[in-house]
């Protein structure tokens, strides 16, 4: 759906997505007003950033892994 500031961290163990500015790894939460706003979002847990949001699970792994192995890619 959006991912608004976001770096990927890629090891031999994987990819983290961090915050940019803290460089700590994003924590999964729940937003919403109401149950027809909920949304998944990556927050950074020390300066409370919304890094992304998604309408689904899905929507949100889909979305990393493209991030991801675009990163991965040589320019």
């Amino acid at each position: 759906m959006t991912l608004y500031d976001i770096t990927c961290i890629k090891s031999k163990g994987g990819t983290t997505f961090v915050c940019p500015t803290c460089h700590l790894p994003g924590i999964a939460a729940f937003g919403a007003t109401d149950k027809l706003q909920l949304r998944h979002l990556l927050l950074c847990p020390k300066c409370s950033q919304t890094l992304s949001e998604w309408l689904s699970i899905e929507d949100r792994d889909k979305e990393l892994k493209e991030f991801s192995d675009k990163l991965a890619r040589p320019a």
